[in-house]
This record gives C-alpha cells, structure tokens and sequence, in this order.
C-alpha cells in the first residue's frame, strides 16, 4: 500500500508533525527498503477484498477500508505487521498477527493511518 504511505507522508508534513528537511529522507529509505525487499508491496487482488470484507466481520476492532485490506494481504503472506496505528495494531493482535507498533507523537493520530 505504498500510496497510504505517501499520502501519510504528506498528511504528516501538512499537520506540521514532521519536519519538511525530513521528508526526503524518508522518502529515500522507503524506497530503498521496497528495493531491498525489508518492506513488502503487494498487488491487491480480488480475494483480498473478500478477505477484507470477513476480517472486517470478524474483528472486534472497528475496521477502515484500508486498514482491512493491508490486515487481509499481511495474513495471506504470514507477515509481522508493522504499523503506528493503534486501531490496526489492537485489531492485527485481536487476529492473532505478529504486531511490531509504537505510539504515535502526533496527538491527532486517531484519525492518521499512521502506517509510516
């Protein structure tokens, strides 16, 4: 889900709680990660959104559309889930997913997908 990534990134410069000289920089090393494979990109397909569509039944966690499809392709490849949204991480935890998470700076989280 590399555009959530970017327009996260971008949310982020607009709210003011990351530094515009950082952004390149991230940038940078979201996509030498991609590169190097430490970061996974995944066609969705349309199982996914099937998947999304239980998970979204199934999780006691109130699911947002792209939070449940990124659920629905890390469980498909048996992948630790990586996030800051605490909304994805407790609902990832509640599925029984490997979560590696810390909470976020940015006092209006709850409404970021975090997922940087």
């Amino acid at each position: 889900m590399v555009a959530e990534f970017y327009v996260s990134l971008a949310r982020k410069l607009k709210l003011g709680t990351l530094r515009p000289e950082h952004e390149p920089v991230i940038r940078e090393t979201f996509a030498l990660h991609l590169e190097d494979e430490v970061l996974h990109r995944a066609s969705l397909q349309p199982r996914h959104m099937e998947a999304a569509g239980d998970l979204a039944n199934r999780s006691p966690v109130i699911l947002r559309t792209l939070d449940a499809l990124h659920l629905a392709v890390a469980i498909e490849r048996q992948l630790t889930l990586a996030t800051f949204d605490q909304r994805m991480s407790d609902a990832a935890r509640a599925l029984g997913m490997q979560v590696v998470s810390e909470p976020p700076d940015d006092p209006e989280g709850e409404e970021d997908s975090g997922d940087l």
